[in-house]
């Protein structure tokens, strides 16, 4: 549980955010507004637009976790010894604070600007905090898929800084879906290979072989991740472009605007003839 929820709750998030950007970037190319093109932390949907659908999301997805977590945090004792449980718990309040933030903004709260992403970007920094010191008195295997989600994640977060920063960028936005959709799958990852499903084999978590396969994985998921985004460029590009008709529709609009103007400049300059030659 403590793989899969987290696994399920960042992929969720990036392929929605993947579509988000790429919908609202193309709207603004066909519409020829590139320079109007804005990110945001989070984006809203068109059936649900005065509902804040993925803060609430965000909020009850981390309320589950925690959840999940603490119930099996006890021994039959009652008594707390899950500790790996608890860091979990500090992550998913994090990002349901972030989500708590977004409502805010969404609803119209006069906040300083940027806050969101100054969330997002503490609930990504302490996530890594908490998986680069979740490694202590673990196997060689254990330790290595953890550091590498350790890394993706630091990447994740400086790539919800920079977006803060340069809100015009697609890339950056781009950038932050891919490494939270790299997060997902490597959760499910590491949760296969330290816990597999009844019936498979278990990894040895001492062998260099073993250890080597890992890392060949990781590169997997990254380029299965790159994947996805052109996967989902293809498709929304396909979904929002302008058919034949429209374009033609378009150019002769464009066209009709164009002889409209210059006969209403002809009918002006020749106006403005007549009443000279008037007053002459």
């Amino acid at each position: 549980m403590g793989h899969i929820i987290p696994g399920t709750f960042f992929i969720g998030l990036s392929l929605w955010w993947i579509y988000s950007i790429l919908y609202r970037y193309y709207k603004c190319r066909i519409t020829h507004q590139e320079g109007n093109y804005r990110n945001s932390a989070t984006f809203p949907t068109v059936a649900l637009s005065r509902v804040p659908v993925e803060a609430i999301f965000k909020v009850v997805a981390s309320s589950i976790g925690i959840a999940g977590e603490v119930g099996t945090g006890f021994d039959g004792n009652g008594h707390w010894i899950q500790w790996g449980n608890a860091q979990h718990i500090s992550m998913f309040f994090f990002f349901g604070l972030s989500g708590v933030m977004d409502a805010l903004y969404f609803y119209g709260f006069h906040l300083p600007p940027n806050l969101d992403y100054a969330t997002a970007t503490i609930a990504f920094l302490i996530e890594g905090f908490l998986f680069g010191n979740h490694l202590h008195g673990r196997t060689p295997l254990d330790v290595m898929i953890h550091t590498y989600l350790f890394y993706i994640i630091i990447c994740g977060a400086v790539c919800v800084g920079l977006e803060g920063v340069y809100r015009t960028s697609v890339i950056l936005a781009l950038a932050r879906a891919y490494t939270v959709l790299i997060q997902g799958t490597w959760f499910y990852q590491v949760g296969f290979m330290l816990y597999p499903p009844p019936g498979v084999e278990k990894w040895d978590e001492k062998s260099h072989t073993q250890m080597m396969i890992a890392t060949v994985a990781f590169t997997w998921h990254c380029a299965a991740a790159i994947f996805v985004i052109s996967m989902f460029v293809i498709g929304v590009w396909m979904s929002v472009r302008p058919t034949n008709t429209a374009t033609t529709n378009l150019r002769q609009n464009f066209e009709y605007q164009k002889i409209l103007l210059a006969e209403n400049a002809e009918t002006t300059f020749a106006t403005v003839t007549e009443s000279s030659e008037d007053e002459v």
